[in-house]
């Protein structure tokens, strides 16, 4: 754009100034796309106000009235808006040109010939034209005075949100609705609302407008006891929560995620085609999936993933970043990467995740327990399967949709009354013995599964009496099956001091492949039973002497206190013994260097601040000799630890070796 043309369009604002204001006073809120989207030439009229090319005030945004871009903010040269279509657009100084401009104005594109106008040199406004650099620079600043802009902490896609008081919101991609009455009831277009931004995407399906009075989880319910569930009614259940829960993933503060196993002709492709057909595409479904592709594709969408075919494949790093992306998604892990220009990208993954394999891969603690385990057995007859009528799942599925709208925005008596049933459950978990991780796990699940069969809370008298005489309510009805001891999903659940203090127990070190010391679990063992006459488990007689010299072989060593009046070592004895576990050593390096607590680079090795996370009475920091060497570490009191949690008689079973 020229000087004169600036100046000529500076001078007709400052000619009709005053109709200006007088026409802008009386403007009202317009849909500007659709105002724009034919425009060509001439005045406008907004709310009665007739506008001329170029005639205008700045709005309180610094744009021009009516623009259809929204300016939400910059990061560093990158200057963010919400295009016409309801999306995330950028400009960058040196990306700004016409066709960038035409992208970001797509579908009202005669807003920017009416707002930034070209005159020829008879000062006539000529169509189809703009001058770009006023544009650019009205935009650059109004996207300016937004402030920083962060898109992983305001832009919001599909699914269910919270809103700042708690209450649900929908995005079903072409509207959101807020249904708080507390909050603000609303039903609009994608747009800016508040402090996030709603970006337009395809349609999710939208709640039932009225439901049927037989509660939609009766007829799911009825519908996954089709398959054979290793734990049967309560499987089912917790499969029915599930899907509850994906639909809502966004909203919840903790995604339960759940992997469904079994062998062939079990009917786990079914199920995933079920939970389509109930989800619609609140449900993503792969069976060849990364977890950069499944973040991207989410996007700031709150859907729910599948993921079929999760196969143990040996050695399998894509198996093992999905599931890692899978349990960041539990808590709602904020995820950076590395991006174009040295700039990093961050992402917020809130979807519940739902894994199918015949031989699930080997998972960690930390993994397991973000996981409810569904087996399956091989189905007996073969019959017609829930999933071949989609129509019907559909209607269920908005059925449910709308139950779980109605009972996250219903006041409870503490609170929201879904979130006080998903305490409600979570605490009869706790009180049954379940850890914190698992009360979140498996209380949310069933919690979906109460609000999808029933219109109103659960009584918390004893209404029942179970057969072996026990007066429960429907909480602890519902949560009887699920007892720690007896659930795959928590026995593994140890402390991960313990694992890696049992992996020390147990390896097979080759400094140690001998008949009268196998393992540090069967000289720990000897020690326990035989202190003063040491024997293997073959009856061979080991010395005190041959034990100290068989665990330095591989960097470890028998220690005692000091007499705190003598300052010398007190005898040595089963009561006061001491494992001494240096920070590092070559040998012990050596024993735990495919593990999670090897040493790295000459470094500490991980074991050390791992086997730290005993309790504290259990062990004492030190420095002790190892062979020649004087080395720092922890000196472990072997009587007590044993006692607590390595006796044959313990419940747990874990035993030395």
């Amino acid at each position: 754009m020229s000087d004169n043309d600036t100046n000529k369009v500076v001078d007709l604002k400052k000619a009709k100034s005053d109709k200006a204001r007088k026409n802008l006073a009386s403007a009202k809120t317009i849909d500007a796309s659709r105002i724009w989207k034919h425009y060509k030439t001439g005045h406008v009229t907004i709310g009665g106000a007739h506008l001329q090319p170029g005639e205008f005030e700045l709005g309180k945004d610094g744009l021009p009235p009516g623009c259809p871009v929204t300016p939400l903010g910059r990061d560093d040269d990158t200057y963010y808006f919400l295009n016409v279509g309801g999306g995330i657009s950028t400009l960058h100084a040196d990306k700004c040109g016409k066709g960038r401009m035409t992208s970001l104005f797509a579908g009202a594109t005669g807003f920017l010939t009416w707002a930034f106008p070209r005159f020829d040199r008879a000062g006539k406004h000529t169509p189809d034209n703009w001058a770009n650099e006023s544009a650019m620079a009205l935009l650059f600043t109004a996207a300016h005075n937004k402030g920083a802009w962060n898109g992983a902490e305001r832009v919001r896609g599909r699914g269910a949100w919270r809103a700042d008081d708690g209450s649900l919101v929908l995005h079903l991609g072409d509207q959101v609705r807020a249904l708080s009455k507390k909050g603000g009831a609303f039903n609009s277009g994608p747009g800016e609302h508040g402090r996030h931004v709603y970006v337009w995407r395809p349609a999710l399906p939208a709640p039932a407008d009225e439901t049927d009075e037989i509660p939609p989880g009766d007829a799911l319910f009825h519908d996954l006891m089709t398959w054979n569930w290793r734990r049967g009614e309560t499987d089912a259940r917790l499969m029915l929560g599930w899907m509850g829960a994906a639909m809502l993933g966004g909203w919840l503060s903790w995604r339960p995620n759940v992997f469904v196993t079994g062998d062939l002709s079990c009917g786990k492709s079914e199920l995933l085609k079920f939970v389509k057909g109930v989800l619609g595409d609140f449900f993503i479904e792969s069976q060849d999936a990364t977890a950069a592709g499944l973040h991207q594709y989410l996007g700031y969408d709150s859907v729910a993933c599948g993921v079929d075919e999760m196969e143990g494949e040996v050695g399998s790093k894509k198996t093992e970043a999905v599931i890692q992306l899978a349990r960041r998604a539990s808590s709602g892990g904020r995820i950076f990467r590395g991006g174009a220009n040295h700039k990093g990208q961050d992402f917020i993954i809130q979807s519940c995740f739902l894994f199918s394999a015949i031989a699930p891969p080997s998972m960690r603690g930390q993994d397991l327990s973000r996981l409810t385990i569904l087996e399956m057995t091989p189905i007996d007859k073969a019959g017609i399967s829930p999933a071949t009528n989609l129509q019907r799942l559909g209607l269920l599925g908005a059925d449910y949709l709308a139950r779980l709208t109605h009972w996250a925005n219903e006041d409870g008596e503490d609170g929201r009354a879904l979130e006080d049933l998903i305490v409600a459950f979570q605490s009869q978990l706790a009180a049954q013995g379940h850890k914190h991780r698992a009360s979140q796990q498996f209380g949310t699940l069933l919690a979906f599964a109460w609000a999808a069969c029933n219109d109103e809370m659960p009584e918390t008298e004893a209404i029942r009496q179970t057969e072996d005489g026990e007066d429960v309510n429907d909480i602890a009805l519902w949560c009887k099956p699920l007892e720690p001891g007896a659930m795959f999903e928590t026995e593994a659940a140890i402390p991960t001091w313990r694992r890696a203090f049992n992996h020390l127990l147990g390896v097979q070190a080759e400094a140690l492949k001998t008949k009268s010391a196998p393992s540090v679990g069967a000289i720990l063992r000897g020690l326990r039973n035989h202190f003063n006459q040491l024997k293997d488990e073959d009856g061979d007689t080991l010395d005190i002497k041959g034990a100290k010299k068989s665990l330095e072989r591989i960097g470890l060593a028998l220690t005692t206190p000091t007499d705190p009046v003598t300052k010398k070592p007190i005898g040595m004895s089963w009561a006061n013994v001491q494992l001494f576990v240096p920070r590092s050593h070559p040998e012990l390096s050596k024993l735990y260097q495919t593990t999670d607590w090897a040493a790295h680079g000459g470094a500490d090795g991980t074991w050390i601040n791992v086997l730290r996370q005993m309790d504290t009475d259990l062990y004492l920091s030190r420095r002790a000799h190892v062979g020649a060497a004087k080395l720092h570490g922890m000196a472990i009191k072997l009587a007590p630890l044993f006692e607590r949690y390595f006796d044959d008689e313990k419940e747990d079973g874990s035993n030395a070796g």
